[in-house]
């Protein structure tokens, strides 16, 4: 068995021992036990023996590798929140234009915030502005 995942603590993995069906499992590449002790010594790593002609552990195996996914997507956006707090409190938004989730709370709540802080931006552009003196336009369009 080859596994090499480039972060391994983050790659959502099961193994799947597949056509059991055949031969009552005599002509199995690795047996069950040493893939079992193989999932235990790389960390619990869940295992289903499966045949797809029999429609045995398919779905289970499915279900299993679907709800780590699910579980690994709460942990990453928990990351991000912990992030964004982390940095003095920036807002955080899981958006979608297409679903149309979110998108007006995230505009609206970094409207409000950019009005707040209407005049430290000011602050900045200004100082900006000094280091840049405008120079004067002879020929061309005035934009």
């Amino acid at each position: 068995m080859q596994a090499g995942p480039s972060d391994p603590q983050r790659f959502l993995f099961i193994l799947v021992g597949n056509k059991i069906d055949l031969d009552g499992g005599s002509k199995r590449m690795v047996p069950e036990k040493k893939a079992r002790e193989w999932c235990a010594s790389k960390g619990d790593i869940p295992y289903f023996e499966t045949s797809a002609k029999e429609v045995h552990n398919v779905d289970t195996a499915f279900l299993c590798i679907a709800r780590l996914a699910l579980e690994h997507e709460h942990d990453q956006d928990m990351k991000a929140g912990e992030w964004c707090a982390s940095k003095g409190d920036i807002p955080y938004f899981e958006t979608s234009a297409k679903e149309d989730h979110n998108v007006d709370t995230a505009f609206l709540c970094m409207a409000r915030l950019a009005l707040e802080h209407e005049h430290d931006q000011d602050i900045y552009f200004k100082t900006v502005a000094e280091q840049f003196p405008e120079t004067e336009q002879t020929s061309g369009c005035a934009c």
